[in-house]
């Protein structure tokens, strides 16, 4: 699979493409549609593979492969945020949208961001009320991506009759073009592949068959789905990290300084060794929980750990290759000032990674307690 990936990457010259690439242009849009084409779309789905679908860590593989051509080719490969639908939808649900995601002439995007709260599920303020027929959802929806893109957002809200709280979440498959939404953007300064903004919703009509699953049980889908979805980001900002380092050591290689070449100044050799290491330190942790999460395995303290780490390193090896680059990185010729952008985009999407340090911290404390309590109960 990764060959065949590999051959797509380079006859579509998705690596040219993307780096001129925005929401305006439809370049990814494009090369995902082609990617459908060649049935590299579906490869990840239970519903469509049953028998001959990647697991998560082939995956992985091969979302870091993509990061070396361009961090905005995320979603040219797999399913995406469908993969909720693939898994915890109804047959109706797959039967709607999946053969569509497959051909690449379907995206789904996913609702969680609000302004008023980030990405605190807790203090989500999109509501949803029962009504005879199906359900009404009010509130917004901030930040998220692909808002032009997506025929379907996988929205996420809470029923206005009950308190606060992560078991108050439930997940509804909502068509873009309903009657009460209201889409607007945003420019953001980098990964502009896919459209971003927000939208609102007023008193927006879905019917009994657009809720994703169980009532109020979205939070367990929520927590499965981001525990790989963080990791195959991370993987994407690791390969571009790599490929830039690559990059960077050609042209250490070629470019003197002072009658030396850039290698041979150990301040530029200590970036490229330095960074390289951490780039496989974080590349083998993001796997390795890859290949626990195809086991069965929880990984969702373990995905924030990848999460953060990984987009913090790729950030600093591509920020130090710039430096080596010197006056030539800042500028667009060798495109490592894009990168950057990209790269620094990860460390807020997804769960900031202040965030996640937070949880991870807080998980920690918990596992701790637990265990001094069960120690206090034996004595």
């Amino acid at each position: 699979m990764l060959s065949e990936v590999k051959c797509f990457l380079e006859e579509y010259n998705v690596r040219e493409k993307l780096r001129y690439c925005n929401s305006r242009n439809k370049n990814l849009w494009n090369i995902r549609k082609e990617a459908g084409n060649k049935n590299l779309i579906g490869i990840n789905s239970d519903y469509l593979n049953q028998n001959n679908k990647v697991n998560m860590r082939k995956l992985g593989e091969i979302y870091e492969l993509c990061g070396e051509y361009d961090i905005n080719s995320r979603e040219i490969f797999g399913i995406g945020h469908a993969n909720i639908v693939d898994k915890y939808g109804s047959e109706y649900q797959k039967k709607l949208i999946m053969p569509s995601i497959a051909s690449g002439n379907l995206l789904v995007g996913i609702g969680l961001t609000e302004k008023s709260c980030g990405s605190d599920l807790n203090k989500i303020n999109c509501s949803v009320k029962k009504t005879k027929d199906g359900y009404i959802i009010n509130g917004e929806k901030s930040f998220v991506s692909r808002i032009d893109e997506a025929d379907y957002f996988l929205v996420f809200t809470r029923s206005i009759e009950k308190k606060y709280s992560k078991n108050n979440l439930s997940c509804f498959l909502v068509k873009m073009d309903s009657e009460g939404i209201e889409k607007y953007n945003y420019n953001p300064m980098g990964l502009q592949g896919w459209s971003y903004g927000g939208f609102k919703l007023k008193n927006v009509h879905v019917k009994e068959n657009a809720l994703i699953g169980k009532d109020c049980e979205a939070f367990e889908y929520f927590l499965d789905h981001f525990s790989h979805w963080r990791i195959l980001m991370t993987l994407l900002t690791l390969g571009n990290a790599k490929y830039n380092i690559k990059e960077a050591i050609k042209y250490s290689s070629e470019r003197k300084s002072s009658r030396k070449y850039l290698y041979e100044h150990q301040s530029v050799l200590h970036k490229i060794s330095e960074n390289t290491t951490k780039i496989k330190l974080a590349k083998e942790f993001c796997l390795l929980q890859l290949e626990r999460y195809d086991r069965g395995k929880s990984i969702h303290k373990e995905s924030a750990m990848a999460k953060w780490f990984g987009t913090e390193t790729s950030y600093n090896a591509i920020n130090d290759c710039m430096q080596i680059f010197g006056a030539r990185g800042y500028c667009e010729e060798y495109n490592i000032e894009n990168h950057l952008k990209n790269a620094r985009g990860f460390m807020i999407a997804d769960g900031s990674n202040d965030t996640l340090k937070s949880y991870i911290g807080n998980e920690l404390i918990k596992d701790y307690l637990k265990k001094e309590v069960y120690n206090a109960k034996k004595l």
